[in-house]
């Protein structure tokens, strides 16, 4: 029986990207080229959304904002998006704003035609066949029409209805669980709360994440417990992303480095390519970073994070988790819950893509439900309620 071929589809406004790109789909034996199209503006850009597997885009001379069309593109469908940009190096300001749109991978685009002396060719087709891996996954929990209109417009894009059910009761009383509609964030960084010294705070994204996590961490004082940062990057670009963060926050933030210890004030970023585990070792939590198998087709995991961090700090834990495609992170909650911590999902109205938090939601293993505006305040209060309990 015929395995069944990943189905492509190409926007290149450059006439010979297009081209060299769709010869070499062409010529892949597990690749179908569904359309190509040299502007993403068109029509016929729209319906190819419809029938792919995975979106090669290369916006050329067109007049779209590479960074919007990637924004609306994620936040309407689940297909997994590679971007091609001139100066889109790894790590890269450019490379990390795509990212921040939603886009699962960028490649810069230059006269040589190659990206780390590979053809760019190839690392497209490798691309391609790695996150189309993501689309045959389950689906995200929220299924959007197509949309319609043009990219080039700054019309915000229409909201639409959660086709999930709504999550089972949690079978833990939850008296204070509440809802917060997103709002716009305080200029300013509220002030900090006591904490326990076995606190630890647990982030994990994926889709839209490098931009929520940044939402998030602005808006966090110094004075907080370790914080340890999971988010599905490719390895070229998660110290870059780190590195940006800890130009933009109060908090210390760095790329995670084999056995460094969690400290208050310091945020670890996972390595691309890297599982990161949570430990408790002598009086201090240490990092372990693994190449252990993916999980979910991810490595790094949020599930690794959150697992070994319910066994290292158990009811100590506050674990978020902010947008992203896929199921990652919903075991890892549950387990986070069993050990008598806290966890924390973002909603659907402002997430790019309402997945990860959905699943976890429909394991019932969600204490709080917020919007992205008030995620640092809701975070703070959590933690003052962890505090309080550690020291009953």
């Amino acid at each position: 029986m015929a395995t069944e071929k990943l189905k492509v589809f190409l926007a290149a406004g450059t006439l010979s990207l297009r081209k060299s790109l769709g010869d070499a789909i062409l010529a892949a034996p597990d690749l179908e080229l569904v359309g190509k199209v040299d502007d993403p503006l068109t029509d016929a850009f729209v319906e190819g959304t419809l029938q792919a597997d995975v979106l090669v885009v290369e916006p050329g001379p067109s007049r779209v904002d590479a960074q919007l069309l990637v924004k609306r593109l994620a936040s309407h469908s689940s297909i997994p998006i590679i971007v091609i940009a001139e100066g889109a190096d790894p790590g890269s300001d450019l490379a990390v704003e795509l990212l921040s749109a939603g886009a699962l991978d960028v490649l810069p685009r230059s006269r040589a035609g190659a990206v780390g002396g590979v053809p760019l060719a190839a690392k497209v087709v490798g691309s391609v066949r790695i996150l189309s891996r993501l689309r045959r996954g389950p689906a995200p929990a929220t299924v959007r029409p197509p949309f319609s209109g043009s990219f080039s417009g700054s019309a915000p894009a229409p909201a639409y209805r959660s086709t999930v059910p709504p999550p089972p009761p949690s079978p833990r009383p939850q008296p204070n669980v509440s809802v917060f509609e997103e709002a716009s964030a305080p200029k300013t960084p509220p002030a900090s709360v006591p904490f326990h010294p076995r606190q630890v705070l647990l982030i994990g994204a994926s889709t839209g994440g490098t931009e929520a996590i940044k939402q998030v961490l602005t808006q966090l004082p110094r004075e907080m417990p370790g914080i340890c940062i999971v988010q599905h990057i490719p390895a070229a670009f998660s110290k870059s992303f780190a590195n940006r963060l800890n130009t933009q926050c109060e908090l210390e933030v760095r790329e995670a480095v084999d056995g460094d210890h969690v400290r208050p004030g310091l945020a670890l970023v996972a390595p691309g390519g890297y599982h990161m585990e949570l430990h408790w070792k002598g009086d201090r939590y240490l990092v372990r970073l693994t190449r252990a198998p993916e999980e979910h087709h991810q490595r790094p995991a949020v599930d690794v994070l959150f697992r070994t961090a319910a066994a290292a700090a158990g009811r100590h834990a506050l674990a978020v988790l902010l947008t992203g495609m896929g199921r990652d992170g919903a075991l890892g909650m549950k387990c986070i819950r069993e050990a008598g911590g806290i966890n924390i999902a973002q909603d659907e109205k402002s997430s790019v893509v309402f997945g990860m938090p959905a699943a976890a939601q429909e394991l019932g293993v969600v204490d709080q439900v917020a919007g992205l505006g008030d995620m640092h305040q809701v975070i703070q209060r959590r933690l003052a309620s962890l505090n309080r309990q550690a020291a009953a």
